[in-house]
């Protein structure tokens, strides 16, 4: 939680989302600036639905705003490559990130919860679980106990992570998927919605099914 005013940074489902935690916190919003897709050439940002009554700036504006002030910034941000982007870009403006935590979610005292995490309602964090910096859960999913998931991963809706299990920096677990317990699932890899991880996913891989299974390869892969 922060005491200070918050800044949204995003855009679309995710930002509706954002901004109705920040109404259940009863905190303060000071506006938002919308996030421009950096994988999609030329993304015009009206599409990705900020009312204009609420934008306050553009991403350059970032830094004199954050500052000026005394503003964290909240990621509404859904895809894990995107997020590790916008959280580089706070750090080159020196504006913190903000960590929610809706009162409707159950997170264990002894879990640990990085900075810019956001954890909405229904979500489960067992004991001894940790969210790196930027890891986003959304509503109704879990992640068991001693599980560990590095930064800006997206625990998705519904999602099931078992006591244990490992999972690398900027994955995606697609809605309704469940990795079984003591299972790593590497950096940048997708996990398609459904599916069952009953063994390790190596790096970038995108894998679905039950049991999961190789199906292509991620273009966010380090390196790539």
């Amino acid at each position: 939680m922060t005491g200070r005013a918050l800044l949204v940074l995003g855009g679309g489902v995710e930002l509706r989302r954002v901004l109705s935690m920040i109404e259940e916190l009863s905190m303060p919003l000071y506006g938002v600036i919308p996030w421009q897709d950096s994988t999609i050439p030329d993304h015009p940002l009206q599409e990705t639905g900020v009312p204009s009554h609420q934008v306050i700036g553009c991403l350059e504006d970032l830094s004199t705003i954050g500052q000026e002030n005394q503003a964290s910034v909240v990621l509404a941000i859904s895809r894990p490559s995107e997020r590790a982007l916008a959280t580089a870009r706070c750090r080159e403006a020196a504006v913190p990130l903000a960590t929610l935590l809706s009162r409707h979610a159950i997170i264990s005292e002894s879990s640990r919860i990085e900075q810019g995490c956001l954890v909405e309602k229904g979500c489960i964090a067992e004991s001894g679980s940790r969210l790196g910096n930027g890891v986003l859960m959304l509503p109704g999913s879990r992640v068991g106990l001693g599980v560990r998931c590095g930064d800006h991963t997206v625990v998705g809706p519904g999602v099931s992570v078992d006591d244990d299990a490992r999972i690398g920096e900027e994955v995606h677990l697609g809605d309704g998927s469940r990795v079984l317990a003591g299972n790593m699932v590497g950096r940048s890899a997708v996990d398609l919605p459904g599916s069952l991880i009953t063994s390790d996913v190596e790096p970038g891989r995108i894998v679905g099914g039950i049991p999961a299974e190789v199906v292509g390869h991620s273009v966010f892969l380090s390196g790539n």
